[in-house]
């Protein structure tokens, strides 16, 4: 897996910052193959906005007969089943010495080569939940249980623009993750800020779906995205 940083222009008043961790997952026979990639997408004009992801997980849990077994991975977790669990989480800093508001972003975009193949389920097949720190052993325990009341499970809601009869996109945007404080000379330091944060998804693959999820390519992506702080009076998101 390459990560790539690159730095260009947008405009002098919107700076937008994207740490991407997106995950694909295409279906067969064997159920599915799952796999990743990492970029950071940096964009700055006057002073530095420079996000970075640090302190990357990526862990695909499962039962093996009865009892729950994990894998670390790279890029690619092959015949995932349902009932698997994949845990992908980062920590956020900034290495620029502008402050930023920052939000996660998460899409889901299924594909299917022929529209009368398209799951009518994938909301309830393909659910997202925020990590909880406090005890994820039971929290990934009780969501297979169907037992999930006591966690944030994120709403994934259909874009009707960018969906087609053979695609499907869901998103979730959140309102304000943090305010992430500048570093470093004429560091801009913001009340509330932060000089870090966490990012945690787990993406649960329900055990009641269908075989029909095997004909379907599957496209997940979790994302932070920030724009400058002092430069916009409020959160103008796009």
């Amino acid at each position: 897996m390459n990560t790539n940083e690159r730095i260009k222009k947008i405009s002098r008043k919107y700076l937008i910052i994207i740490l991407l961790l997106c995950a694909i997952i295409v279906t067969g026979t064997l159920y599915a193959l799952f796999s990743d990639t990492s970029s950071i997408d940096v964009n700055s004009t006057s002073g530095s906005l420079h996000l970075n992801k640090n302190g990357e997980t990526k862990t695909r849990y499962y039962i093996a007969g009865s009892t729950e077994q994990s894998t670390p991975y790279t890029e690619t977790v092959s015949n995932l089943k349902p009932n698997d669990i994949i845990d992908i989480g980062f920590v956020v800093t900034n290495a620029g010495n502008v402050s930023a508001y920052t939000r996660d972003r998460v899409v889901l975009t299924v594909s299917v080569n022929n529209p009368t193949d398209m799951p009518t389920d994938i909301p309830n097949m393909l659910v997202v939940y925020v990590y909880n720190s406090a005890n994820p052993v039971a929290q990934r325990a009780n969501i297979r249980a169907g037992n999930d009341s006591a966690y944030t499970k994120i709403t994934l809601v259909k874009n009707n623009t960018l969906s087609t009869v053979a695609t499907f996109v869901y998103e979730y945007k959140s309102t304000a993750h943090a305010i992430i404080n500048g570093v470093g000379i004429g560091a801009e330091i913001e009340t509330g800020g932060v000089s870090s944060f966490n990012t945690r998804y787990l993406l649960y693959f329900n055990n009641a779906a269908s075989t029909a999820y095997q004909k379907v390519s599957i496209k997940y992506e979790v994302t932070v995205e920030a724009i400058q702080y002092r430069n916009n009076a409020t959160e103008n998101w796009v």
